[in-house]
């Protein structure tokens, strides 16, 4: 909560501060790797695979940015020995709403080179009916992370990697929390 209010009382004094204000809208995809410590669901290896859809804005002030957005993500219920995205097996699917600022470390018209921190909630709405007994009454419904990662831009394509550390479990019984690894690859149009 503090570091939510730090970062937002830092993006308003920016606010006050006359320069130039520019905005990103940011449509990108990628893979979701979830990580827990949950044996009910570890059961064939440490990999939960999955992918992920988001909407953002980058609402610039100098090198600082907001990061609004929307994501939806599917995850593999039960884990795996490698990373296999695209494989047909029973998912859990979610909305998500990240909030993050940001700072671009590297800047120039056509390279970025960008660090951001934030929260990110999700809200868990349907699970694929599985043999695994695994089923949506074991997942608390909404979860709540916090959000560490950077990101590189060649203009128009954008690279990010976040990491999602749990604060809530996502778990019900036993709680435990997840942690996600992110991989997006997405394209910025400009104001």
């Amino acid at each position: 909560m503090k570091l939510c209010l730090t970062v937002l009382s830092i993006f308003v004094i920016l606010n006050c501060i006359d320069a130039q204000r520019s905005w990103h809208f940011v449509a990108s995809g990628g893979l979701v790797e979830l990580r827990t410590k949950n044996p009910q669901v570890k059961i064939n290896g440490r990999f939960f695979n999955g992918w992920r859809v988001d909407a953002n804005f980058r609402i610039y002030r100098n090198r600082f940015y907001l990061n609004p957005g929307i994501d939806f993500r599917t995850v593999s219920l039960v884990s795996s020995t490698k990373i296999e995205v695209f494989k047909n097996q029973a998912a859990s699917y979610s909305f998500g709403i990240p909030l993050l600022a940001g700072y671009d470390v590297v800047r120039n018209s056509q390279f970025k080179f960008r660090v951001l921190a934030g929260f990110h909630g999700n809200y868990v709405f349907r699970i694929d009916q599985n043999t695994y007994g695994i089923t949506k009454e074991i997942f608390h419904p909404f979860s709540l992370s916090y959000t560490l990662g950077f990101g590189v831009d060649f203009y128009p394509v954008a690279f990010d990697f976040r990491y999602e550390r749990g604060l809530i479990n996502y778990y019900k019984e036993p709680d435990y929390k997840a942690n996600y690894f992110c991989f997006t690859l997405g394209f910025l149009l400009d104001k």
